[in-house]
């Protein structure tokens, strides 16, 4: 709980004041549609707190390359933005040596069992 507060304190005050001087006023729509995405980015990051809690970071971190996936989805489909093989290539280095290094843990704690 401490680090989702810091998290959206911090967030809340960068926020406040990067668009001080800029400011304008907002429709209601895009009232509810800010306070829908703090609703949801905040219940993002408490189960994501949770579930590193819950397990190894070793047995979760494969799971949040799932937002690597998402990422080019939505860029796609919303934006119309197609990922350069550059940041396919990244993309992919940064999956593999995440799953190598799950790899190697699972392995290595098989050893010490037997």
């Amino acid at each position: 709980m401490t680090s989702l507060f810091y998290s959206a304190l911090f967030g809340a005050v960068l926020i406040n004041v990067m668009v001080f001087f800029i400011w304008e006023p907002v429709s209601m729509k895009a009232w509810i549609m800010m306070a829908s995405v703090a609703i949801l980015g905040s219940l993002g990051q408490f189960f994501t707190i949770k579930g590193y809690s819950n397990v190894e970071a070793s047995v979760a971190a494969p799971f949040t390359y799932i937002s690597l996936i998402m990422a080019t989805f939505w860029g796609i489909v919303i934006f119309g933005e197609f990922p350069t093989s550059s940041t396919l290539i990244g993309a992919l280095v940064i999956a593999a040596s995440g799953l190598y290094v799950w790899h190697r843990e699972t392995r290595i704690k098989k050893r010490a069992k037997s």
